[in-house]
C-alpha cells in the first residue's frame, strides 16, 4: 500500500465507520504538518555521539545547575559582609579576591 500510494497509506476501520481514518508515511515526515526526522543511523542511538545525545543533558544523564537562593545565603548583606557564605573575611583568600576586583 506504501509503494502504490507513494509512501502514504490511509487505514479505514470498514467495520467501525464512526473512527477516524488513519493516515501511515514511509517518509519519515509528518504529512499534516511537515514535521520531518533525518534518515535514521545508528550514530543517533549513541549517547557518546552529540547526534544521538538528549539535548537537555547532552547525553549524560544528569544536569548541572546551580541555585541562586542557595548561593547568595544573605541577599540583604554586600559579599564582603557575607552574602555568600564562605567568601567572608574568615576565608581569606576569596576576601582578598573580592578587594582586588573591587580596587580593579
Amino acid at each position: 500500500a506504501l509503494r502504490l500510494g507513494d509512501g502514504l497509506a490511509m487505514l479505514a476501520f470498514m467495520d467501525e465507520p464512526e473512527r477516524d481514518e488513519q493516515l501511515f508515511s514511509a517518509r519519515l515526515a509528518c504529512p499534516h504538518c511537515g514535521y520531518s526526522l533525518q534518515e535514521l543511523e545508528p550514530r543517533q542511538f549513541s549517547f557518546n555521539n552529540p547526534a544521538g545525545a538528549c539535548p537537555e543533558c547532552d547525553g549524560l544523564g544528569v544536569q548541572q545547575f546551580f541555585d541562586p537562593s542557595r548561593v547568595v545565603a544573605h541577599p540583604e548583606l554586600s559579599l564582603a559582609g557575607g552574602a555568600v557564605r564562605g567568601w567572608d573575611r574568615r576565608t581569606a583568600y576569596y576576601f582578598q579576591m573580592i578587594q582586588s576586583l573591587a580596587t580593579a
